[in-house]
């Protein structure tokens, strides 16, 4: 099947089978200013052959594909989105659409599945924290779904941070020097409760840095003893820090 120009929509129970270096889905969008999208939304088979990319648009919700080879001529992030369907090779983390990552089936089969949400506002959910403090505004709370892995960031808004008894381990960075964990910025007061921050691999950092009116740590465990050259757990640059409950720190 190959579709040129404007979109190509494969429901029900479609199936394709293709001989041994034959097109699949070709997709010819490269120089189509519509790049209509190709998508499949049906239950039947896709057997063999390329599926060739130009710089169309390929979305793919269900079925079966066995014998097939990605074969990119013009490709940029985004192409192609996978929500579904089983596949006999891996899925590229690159071709899963946002929010869903690679999944390995018992039967050696793969497929996509939902990322669980790491954060919420709310009802509001997001797939890493950093996302969620980021769409945060003065008044949120932001609360941690997991534990859960991520990079530093910077906190605004004057927000409670809610680790809900999870842990949030910060990555490491490629940004040199000194590094702030959580950078607290905010013209209000923060808060910090119930939870742990773990500095997961050797780095120069500054776990939480004081630049708001007050930031408050309660019932919070910090521990930077990865860091092997230089650790902080909490420095106060301005405002006033306070530590409440059985907030610990190990550097």
């Amino acid at each position: 099947v190959c579709c040129e120009r404007g979109c190509l929509i494969l429901n029900g129970n479609t199936s394709i089978y293709a001989g041994t270096n034959q097109n699949l889905i070709a997709q010819f969008h490269t120089y189509n200013s519509e790049k209509g999208p190709c998508i499949i939304n049906s239950t039947g088979i896709f057997d063999g052959g390329n599926m060739e990319l130009w710089g169309g648009k390929l979305k793919i919700y269900s079925g079966t594909f066995s014998n097939i080879t990605w074969y990119e001529v013009y490709y940029t992030d985004g192409d192609v989105a996978i929500y579904g369907g089983t596949f006999s090779a891996p899925v590229p983390e690159k071709y899963c659409a946002k929010g869903y990552r690679p999944v390995t089936n018992a039967d050696r089969t793969y497929t996509v599945e939902l990322i669980p949400p790491v954060a919420a506002i709310g009802n509001n959910t997001y797939s890493t924290l950093v996302e969620a403090i980021a769409a945060s505004q003065d008044g949120d709370i932001v609360k941690l779904l997991c534990d859960a892995e991520g990079p530093t960031c910077e906190i605004t808004k004057a927000i409670v941070l809610d680790l809900n008894d999870h842990a949030y381990n910060i990555t490491n960075t490629t940004t040199p020097g000194d590094v702030r964990g959580f950078n607290c910025l905010a013209n209000g007061n923060i808060l910090v409760k119930n939870g742990k921050i773990n500095v997961a691999n050797d780095m120069q950092i500054i776990c939480f840095d004081c630049n708001c009116d007050t930031l408050t740590l309660t019932d919070v465990t910090i521990d930077v003893t990865a860091c092997k050259s230089y650790g902080t757990g909490v420095c106060c640059e301005r405002g006033c820090l306070i530590l409440n409950g059985n907030t610990s720190i190990y550097a």
